[in-house]
């Protein structure tokens, strides 16, 4: 019986000591202390802003939140101020926080009318930004944004790994992948970079990863893309026509990190594009997606090379 009242006490504890690490899709961290902001996204650093926190320590909150509001040209209801009016203290972006008891609308990030204090520890409570630093940043984050409010001396870097969120740094990682689809590029690993273009499906190098973006050389370009559009191997064009007993998981991209888009049950499938084992189907004219290798597929008809005759011939 203490063996067990003690390691469910560890196990509590640990809950304390260990916070469970979290992929930093998007996070914005507010330092009271210095009155910044610096906004995460796949958990690498995006940019770091001035803001405006209270007048005094107790009256902006500090802790762990969400995004759960986001309004342009909120009105200031307390004198009555439509949105959008100059004199509006609320400039004209709102993300409002989930602090308990409020619901979205007491506690946010919002622009100013007063810009001249930003910088300083001037507000009633709420974050303030300038009013173009809150405008882009309104058109990048979504609701569901978590937010940290510290006082804390420590970095933002720092603060973001005591609460358990993962940054991901930049590693060395040769490979050679092909893209299965035509993809986005950027000078960085960010998708606010500068633009590098659209790429074609190819054979690339990648040799450098950070979190889920891929460093490649491509035409003596080094590029950054993010995606999971590819494989290993060549990609083939061969009609191959199969069929199937059982509910099938269709992927969004041939390999393993992928999401499922849904379980297809169709009896026959053609597939037009292959790759290291991977089918890729039109299953309807507005869905398609790539067959796990593993599936339990029976092959009816192929011109591949790679698929005889005697094959496919008994089940016709």
């Amino acid at each position: 019986m203490k063996k067990i009242m003690l390691s469910t006490a560890v196990f509590f504890l640990s809950l304390f000591l260990f916070p469970k690490l979290v992929y930093a899709e998007q996070l914005i961290i507010i330092k009271k202390a210095t009155n910044q902001l610096a906004f995460y996204e796949d958990g690498i650093l995006v940019e770091t802003l001035p803001v405006a926190t209270g007048r005094t320590s107790d009256l902006t909150p500090e802790g762990q939140f969400k995004i759960i509001k986001m309004y342009r040209n909120m009105p200031y209801y307390k004198k009555n101020i439509p949105g959008g009016d100059p004199r509006n203290p609320l400039g004209d972006r709102w993300m409002g926080l989930n602090v308990p008891g409020t619901g979205g609308f007491t506690y946010g990030i919002h622009g100013t009318n007063a810009e001249y204090t930003i910088g300083s520890h001037a507000s009633s409570g709420c974050v303030r930004m300038r009013n173009n630093d809150v405008r882009r940043l309104y058109s990048r984050v979504e609701v569901g944004a978590d937010v940290i409010i510290t006082n804390t001396s420590a970095t933002f870097d720092q603060i973001a790994a005591n609460k358990g969120f993962i940054l991901p740094q930049k590693e060395e990682h040769y490979e050679t992948i092909t893209l299965t689809k035509v993809i986005q590029t950027y000078s960085a690993p960010s998708k606010y970079a500068y633009d590098m273009g659209m790429i074609q499906p190819q054979k690339v190098q990648v040799v450098e990863k950070q979190g889920k973006w891929l460093h490649a050389r491509i035409h003596d370009l080094d590029v950054w893309f993010k995606t999971t559009d590819y494989s290993f191997g060549n990609l083939t064009n061969y009609t191959i026509l199969f069929t199937t007993d059982q509910s099938l998981p269709l992927f969004l991209s041939p390999n393993e990190e992928s999401p499922v888009i849904k379980d297809i049950t169709s009896y026959y499938l053609l597939s037009n594009q292959q790759i290291n084992g991977w089918y890729h189907v039109q299953y309807s004219s507005f869905v398609d997606g790539w067959v796990h290798p593993t599936s339990s597929i029976h092959v009816r008809l192929s011109n591949a090379p790679s698929f005889s005759t005697t094959l496919f011939s008994k089940y016709l």
